[in-house]
């Protein structure tokens, strides 16, 4: 269940594969079908698309390492980051201390 970014209402796509030749059937709820759609339908589900937001890492994801040095240059700490390929969103993965 997600909501419109234009009218704000609840919205459901409730998507149906047919096992013999693979045929997809989508049907596409909005308003106050979609909590009954859920209600019925909750024993049924088999996958959850997830929420993906633009702040966090999704997709290909790449790692880079930082050394951190005190004043005498030698290497005191060691920084993984992950970085997406789509934008330039990073989030620290490991931190260690040598």
């Amino acid at each position: 269940m997600a909501n419109c970014p234009f009218c704000g209402d609840d919205i459901v796509i409730l998507s149906e594969t047919r096992i013999s030749d693979n045929k997809t059937f989508t049907n596409v709820f909005r308003g106050i079908d979609t909590a009954k759609i859920t209600y019925r339908e909750q024993k049924r589900k088999l996958t959850v698309v997830p929420l993906v937001q633009t702040e966090t890492l999704f997709g290909w994801v790449y790692g880079q390492n930082v050394q951190i040095k005190n004043k005498k240059g030698k290497v005191i700490k060691l920084r993984q980051y992950s970085h997406s390929l789509k934008g330039s969103f990073r989030t620290l993965s490991k931190e260690i201390s040598l």
